[in-house]
């Protein structure tokens, strides 16, 4: 089984483009609330994005075949080249077939061979030849890391090799003098959790660890990085959404989930039902790289930050 339409790369959609727009969507989790893909892949705003970057828990629950061919059918209707990475919900439970009594309510851990069974059909669905590499447009790095080793029983950890790739690219663009760095991964950062954040318990830790080395390479490197992540599904108004400064040069930027459910307030420890639906977009205007959150709902931005 494979995807009709295939990832393509960064550079063959924007290329030497001094304008354009990629939309990021993240935790599309489908097919719930697919009436809200459809507001997506009917909008007007749409037909001026000019690439996809799908964040990870692009499925709902297990990444099984029907899953699959729901999330083969919005990229389709989507029509756009897009880059896509893994989230938890692609390998981290044991599947129940779609439209069965336990779809969707029977939660139970994969095994070690079944996440890494799972993370294999991820990679092969997509034709990834890796599950982390770079590109790099007018002087910016664009980093994508997929999440998941099958020999770890924590999820949210960077796959065999990623924090040295992560690190090494890192180096190359302190020595190259890049403009800055943007790293798409599904899990956020660690260090952008505040005082009384909680993840469904007192125990839940949804968040990526990174070597201090890879911290110091960060600061060294001088030039703004930013982490952008899905995961925690983060509404607009939540203290820890949309962008915020975690180190000096270091920033989080939390994108909210491609559904009605998610946190809103910190007394949010589980996931709740409201009716917002925002997207982030990178735009690039003369040359300048800006964050836009989009609500699809007033079909407006309703913020602004600029990167480089």
């Amino acid at each position: 089984m494979r995807v009709n339409i295939l990832p393509s790369k960064l550079k063959d959609s924007i290329g030497e483009k001094d304008t354009f727009k990629i939309l990021i969507l993240s935790d599309l989790h489908i097919p719930i609330d697919m009436e809200l893909k459809e507001v997506i892949t009917y909008s007007e705003i749409l037909k001026d994005i000019d690439h996809v970057i799908l964040l990870g828990d692009n499925v709902a629950c297990y990444g099984n075949d029907e899953e699959y061919r729901f999330l083969n059918e919005f990229i389709l209707k989507l029509s756009k080249p897009y880059s896509v990475i893994n989230g938890n919900h692609e390998f981290m439970f044991r599947s129940y077939a779609y439209g069965t009594k336990e779809y969707g309510k029977v939660w139970e851990k994969n095994e070690e061979e079944g996440r890494k069974e799972q993370l294999e059909k991820f990679r092969r669905f997509f034709s990834l030849k890796e599950f982390y590499w770079e590109e790099e447009i007018e002087g910016i790095l664009y980093l994508f890391l997929c999440i998941g080793e099958a020999s770890w029983n924590k999820i949210e950890v960077l796959p065999r090799g990623g924090e040295e790739f992560l690190q090494n690219k890192l180096k190359e663009a302190l020595l190259e003098k890049k403009k800055g760095c943007l790293i798409f991964c599904h899990a956020p950062l660690s260090r952008c959790k505040i005082h009384g954040f909680k993840y469904y318990t007192d125990k839940g830790d949804p968040f990526v660890y990174l070597q201090n080395d890879t911290f110091t390479l960060i600061d060294e490197f001088s030039r703004d990085v930013y982490w952008i992540s899905g995961h925690l599904h983060l509404m607009t108004g939540h203290p820890m959404a949309f962008i915020r400064k975690i180190t000096k040069n270091l920033y989080q930027i939390n994108c909210p989930p491609s559904w009605l459910w998610g946190r809103k307030t910190l007394e949010d420890i589980v996931p709740k039902r409201y009716e917002e639906f925002n997207s982030v977009i990178l735009e690039c205007k003369n040359k300048k790289l800006v964050l836009k959150l989009y609500d699809w709902l007033k079909k407006d931005f309703i913020n602004t930050c600029e990167l480089f």
